[in-house]
């Protein structure tokens, strides 16, 4: 999930390409170039890294954004994956802490991540 996190977060243009992706499925890398306007040697490696780490697939088997067969490919986000990769971003960011730190936030404390089973069960009390 690391390299998922990476390809999605780490790089601005990854990101834009999956929001794009996501607002526009089944799109085609002509409309995801002219509505960004990422370079398409720069879009190319995008899609490519975000279909290695299965962020978007395509409606046509293949290892590359390149037409294969004759076929135009059209690129979708997986969302769901997605949304996994962003469950998973506290931990990766913060570690183990990230689920027990305690914060001041402008006039309260607060804790950073999910209570642990122990602290749930105690604000049940």
């Amino acid at each position: 999930m690391t390299n998922t996190v990476e390809a999605i977060f780490g790089i601005p243009k990854a990101r834009q390409v999956v929001r794009y992706l996501a607002e526009h499925p089944g799109s085609f890398r002509g409309d995801i170039q002219k509505a960004l306007g990422i370079p398409g040697s720069t879009l190319g490696r995008l899609l490519v890294a975000l279909l290695e780490t299965e962020a978007i697939f395509g409606d046509q088997p293949t290892t590359s954004s390149r037409i294969r067969g004759g076929y135009a490919i059209r690129y979708t986000a997986d969302i769901e994956l997605i949304r996994s990769a962003i469950d998973d971003l506290p931990g990766l960011l913060l570690g183990s802490s990230a689920h027990k730190r305690q914060v001041t936030v402008r006039g309260g404390t607060g804790m950073v991540g999910s209570p642990s089973a122990e602290e749930a069960a105690s604000s049940e009390k």
